[in-house]
C-alpha cells in the first residue's frame, strides 16, 4: 500500500531546459559550498581543535605519526643509566623473539627439477629454507613504558560534516 502512495506522490521529470537550469544551479551552489568548506578547514587547521556550531562539525585530526619502535628501544638503551636496567630491557626484548622459516620456492623448484625421480625432496627443501629471527619491539617498548621514536609526523586534516 505504501509503494502505491509513494508512486502517486512522485513528481514529473523535469524538461530538458529545466534540467539544464537545475544542473547549472547545482554547480554554482557546489562551488560556493566547496569554497566555504575550504575556508572552514583552513581556519580549524590553524585553531588545531574540533569546532561545532549548531549541527555542523569541523573535526580536526592531527594525523597519524609514523613510529619506529626499534629506534625507540635502542635510544632507550643508550640513555639508560643503570646497566641492570639495560639487561632487563634486553631480557624483555628477547621474550618477544619470534623465529620462523621461509622457503624460497623458486630456489626449491630449481633444486628439485633435476632430481624429480630422486628421493632428495626433503634435502632440497632444507637447502632452500632460511631461518629468520624477529623481535616485537613494540611489545618490548610497551612493557618498559618506552615511547616509540617519531620518524614522520602525521598530516593534520579537517573534515566538515552535518550532524545527524
Amino acid at each position: 500500500m505504501e509503494e502505491r502512495a509513494e508512486y502517486q506522490t512522485k513528481k514529473e521529470p523535469l524538461g530538458a531546459s529545466e534540467l539544464a537550469a537545475k544542473m547549472l544551479q547545482w554547480r554554482e551552489a557546489k562551488l560556493t559550498l566547496d569554497s566555504i568548506e575550504q575556508e572552514i578547514s583552513d581556519t580549524v587547521l590553524v585553531i588545531g581543535k574540533t569546532q561545532t556550531v549548531g549541527d555542523v562539525r569541523a573535526t580536526y585530526s592531527k594525523g597519524r605519526d609514523k613510529l619506529d619502535w626499534e629506534l625507540g628501544f635502542k635510544e632507550y638503551l643508550v640513555r639508560v643509566d643503570n646497566q641492570d636496567d639495560a639487561f632487563s630491557a634486553q631480557g624483555i626484548l628477547e621474550h618477544t623473539e619470534q623465529e620462523f622459516s621461509v622457503i624460497d620456492w623458486q630456489r626449491f623448484a630449481d633444486l628439485v627439477q633435476p632430481l624429480l625421480a630422486d628421493v632428495a625432496f626433503e634435502a632440497c627443501k632444507e637447502e632452500a629454507t632460511t631461518t629468520t629471527k624477529m623481535y616485537d619491539y613494540s611489545a618490548a617498548c610497551k612493557a618498559l613504558k618506552i615511547k616509540a621514536a617519531v620518524i614522520e609526523e602525521g598530516t593534520p586534516s579537517v573534515k566538515v560534516k552535518l550532524l545527524e
